[in-house]
């Protein structure tokens, strides 16, 4: 029987630690943090009395340790919790769709940067979009500054379309962006090809890169 929410997070530190989950302790503050009154940030910095005191319902233990059992399966936890931080932004993640990298938030700060200096540049093509988060973050961004620019997401999944349709939605920018059924750029008017920029992060992965990546 739990008797604190140190109890139950310390069995949820057992259970990923023999999965052999990197970073154990990080992913149950995160997880913890969805179902519990807690920040992560409280939750990583151990709050002690927090811990000991705080009210907790079996429900909430029970949806946790759903939680705790799909990731011991390798489940990432933006698969689990359905959202994926990035640049700031919560995004909808589904099968459908692949996570955001936290690499790529270097490739939309520079791609911005880029746009801005090169003024000749009106159209941004996001092929490959997934969940969207290239086009719709650099959305965003022109919003912020009042930069209008004509902005095209294509994907070859129609799945992965409506999740970033969804994202746009969610964020305020469906209207800046026109989405695209397309493999690669063969349904992309050769007209937007002029004054563009390219931005993409497709999921190609080196068949000796596979042996050494994570499950998930």
């Amino acid at each position: 029987m739990y008797t604190t929410l140190k109890d139950v997070l310390d069995i949820a530190k057992k259970q990923l630690s023999v999965s052999h989950i990197e970073n154990a302790s990080y992913d149950v503050s995160i997880l913890a943090s969805a179902v519990f009154r807690l920040s992560s940030v409280q939750l990583i910095t151990k709050e002690n009395e927090l811990l000991e005191t705080l009210a907790i319902t079996e429900r909430e233990i029970q949806k946790f340790f759903h939680y705790i059992a799909l990731r011991s399966q390798h489940y990432s936890v933006s698969e689990i919790l359905k959202k994926k931080n990035f640049y700031g932004l919560d995004f909808i993640v589904t099968n459908d769709v692949l996570t955001p990298r936290p690499e790529t938030e270097i490739l939309v700060e520079r791609s911005f940067e880029y746009i801005k200096q090169h003024t000749v540049i009106n159209t941004i093509l996001d092929i490959g979009t997934g969940s969207g988060c290239i086009a719709i973050t650099l959305a965003v961004l022109c919003k912020k500054e009042n930069i209008h620019m004509k902005i095209i997401a294509s994907d070859i999944s129609l799945d992965a379309l409506r999740i970033a349709e969804k994202n746009a939605k969610k964020h305020g920018v469906f209207d800046m962006i026109e989405f695209q059924h397309s493999d690669l750029l063969e349904n992309i008017n050769k007209t937007h090809l002029k004054n563009s920029c390219i931005v993409t992060n497709l999921p190609y992965i080196p068949n000796n890169d596979r042996k050494i990546m994570s499950k998930e």
